[in-house]
């Protein structure tokens, strides 16, 4: 459904080099490692906005997995993906009684996936009882168990599937380093300006929605009030 060009990324890769040069006590690792995750939170920003917002969330978790900064294997991805299935016949040694019964099989396909993360929090510790009652679960692990961003996720896609939306919303802002999954600056003198030197701004409008307004201003701006419409911009209507 989406077509992003080449151009459109150099463009984006481009604007990143374009950063200020390194601090007198930056090593060159520090700078990549900065370029890296500069590139990443612009590439979200950039092709972002061009998303319905139903397919945002799921653009960002792809970018961050694809990207190398953190570590997904291909059991974690699979579980999270809902690929690793898994042969749920086979028993686990126990399964702890504060476990629901809508639970059990996600937990067993788990067990089976990732047998790493049934070890490292600790299944019978009884402060999980009390965490899969908590409101905000994705904010209160049981402090005492040390997990990782990525164990968290699959352990609420387990427990807690209700607050997974949320959850994924929260590790995709801290690895792509942005405020919001939903907050784009779509001020078209903005668009404008970072892409007038290069290319011709596309708007996509969705039905029942006019921007002619907004258009229409920034034609005023640009090439005066005599012409009511830029001819630099396009627009295509979906019905």
């Amino acid at each position: 459904m989406y077509r992003f060009s080449l151009g459109s990324f150099l463009h984006v890769f481009r604007t990143n080099l374009a950063n200020p040069t390194m601090g007198e006590k930056e090593t060159w690792k520090i700078r990549l490692e900065k370029l890296k995750m500069g590139l990443l939170s612009r590439c979200f920003l950039h092709f972002g906005r061009s998303l319905f917002k139903v397919d945002r969330l799921s653009f960002a978790m792809y970018l961050v997995n694809c990207s190398g900064t953190k570590v997904w294997s291909k059991n974690t991805w699979d579980f999270f993906i809902g690929r690793g299935i898994g042969d749920i016949t086979r028993k686990c040694t126990s399964i702890p009684e504060w476990i629901k019964n809508d639970s059990k099989n996600v937990f067993l396909r788990l067990n089976q996936n990732c047998p790493d993360i049934i070890m490292n929090m600790q299944i019978e510790n009884k402060k999980w009882r009390e965490w899969t009652m908590d409101i905000e679960c994705e904010n209160h692990f049981p402090r005492a168990i040390n997990l990782s961003p990525i164990e968290k996720l699959l352990i609420i896609k387990t427990f807690r599937p209700d607050r997974l939306m949320i959850a994924m919303n929260k590790y995709c802002c801290n690895e792509l380093s942005i405020d919001s999954i939903e907050a784009f600056d779509q001020r078209l003198n903005l668009i404008w300006d970072e892409n007038k030197s290069s290319r011709q701004p596309f708007l996509l409008i969705a039905k029942g929605i006019d921007c002619f307004k907004e258009v229409q201003e920034l034609a005023h701006k640009i090439v005066g009030r005599k012409r009511c419409v830029p001819n630099h911009f396009h627009m295509f209507m979906y019905f």
